[in-house]
């Protein structure tokens, strides 16, 4: 990131990312190569967020409290059989944890400790944001109706409201990560974005876990640890969607020799009106850069200020604005030479800055 940048980079600019509880558990066992260097790329990018919910930690803590029972039995048959696991006394009664090979009260406590570590690594070593989403009254009611209007799983239905229904009256775009493929189907299968449409509640992009070493990054079809550039790209190409009501068109280098050194040039989008005297966002191409004006702008297009409500039908696409930079005090300085450069650059995007009211 340049160090001009802004700092904090707007929720809205970045994309949230969704671990499924099965997810978490690869992530804990450091069982599945693609989703680790997957979440490593994204937990290095400031641009992403890596996060889950109450209810997927309350999943994963079922799932683990067995799979450590698992263990413990299985070394105690190992130790009783010299070696050898003798696997249908292993698995007999182990789902009522009253497997002969192991005393669950006296394991329980070691058992409570390794899940407990497991989650605090989910949060500090992974840097995975599991306060993201708790529980609460609104949560469960849109639970209940996903559930009742579609195949999807009570539990599953729980976990896809959590992702996009994190806060009471507050809800998100959220990317799922999963390897629950009847959840994937069910989802998009069961007309379920209609349904969170009727509830007022974003519907989630998903990433299945058996399309992820095959994701359209940059027309590739694997990840290495060091390609920064592919996840770049794609979440340039996540964010554009995720604000296109905000999207105002590309940057471009104009001819004119008298344009002041401080104007940027983009392109408007048809059908798109717009306002004047409102903050305005420029995003790198590069992913390398998010800059916001830091006063509110004032549009022109063939040498006129434009009208509010201006579009692109009303004359050509080319938009102008002048930015300034100011100091503690509010004094307007020049901005250096490098980063107007950067901003001007060809192809950057331009939005409405996400805090402005929208006619």
């Amino acid at each position: 990131m340049k160090d001009w940048s802004d700092d904090p980079i707007h929720e809205k600019f970045c994309v949230k990312f969704f671990l499924d509880t099965m997810i978490l558990v690869y992530i804990i066992d450091e069982s599945n190569k693609m989703v680790a260097i997957f979440l490593d790329l994204l937990s290095n990018n400031p641009f992403a967020r890596i996060v889950s919910s109450s209810f997927v930690i309350y999943e994963f803590i079922g799932i683990r409290k067995r799979e450590h029972y698992v263990r413990i039995a299985a070394e105690n048959c190992r130790e009783t059989n010299h070696g050898c696991i003798n696997y249908h006394s292993l698995f007999n009664n182990i789902d009522s944890f009253d497997n002969q090979n192991a005393k669950f009260e006296q394991e329980i406590e070691k058992i409570r400790d390794s899940v407990n570590s497991e989650i605090n690594r989910i949060k500090m070593d992974f840097n995975i944001d599991i306060e993201y989403s708790k529980f609460h009254e609104e949560q469960l009611q849109s639970a209940r109706d996903v559930c009742l209007s579609s195949k999807i799983a009570n539990q599953d239905s729980m976990v896809l409201i959590s992702s996009v229904f994190p806060q009471p009256s507050k809800n998100n775009e959220v990317v799922i990560l999963t390897n629950d493929t009847q959840f994937y189907t069910a989802f998009n299968k069961g007309k379920v974005s209609d349904i969170l449409q009727n509830l007022n509640i974003c519907s989630p992009k998903f990433i299945n876990l058996d399309t992820l070493g095959k994701m359209n990054l940059a027309g590739v079809e694997s990840l290495q640890r060091d390609d920064n550039n592919k996840i770049n790209l794609y979440l340039f190409n996540l964010i554009t969607k995720q604000l296109k009501n905000f999207f105002l068109g590309k940057t471009f280098t104009p001819s004119g020799e008298n344009l002041p050194n401080n104007c940027i040039c983009f392109k408007l989008i048809d059908g798109v009106p717009l306002k004047n005297g409102i903050y305005v966002s420029v995003l790198s191409k590069e992913l390398d850069f998010i800059y916001t004006s830091k006063k509110p702008v004032r549009f022109w297009n063939n040498g006129a200020e434009i009208f509010d409500g201006f579009t692109s039908s009303e004359g050509n696409k080319n938009i102008s604005y002048l930015i300034t930079e100011v100091d503690e005090n509010s004094i307007e300085i020049p901005i250096p030479n490098e980063v107007l450069a950067a901003i001007k650059a060809e192809g950057n995007h331009v939005f409405v800055h996400p805090d402005t009211l929208l006619p």
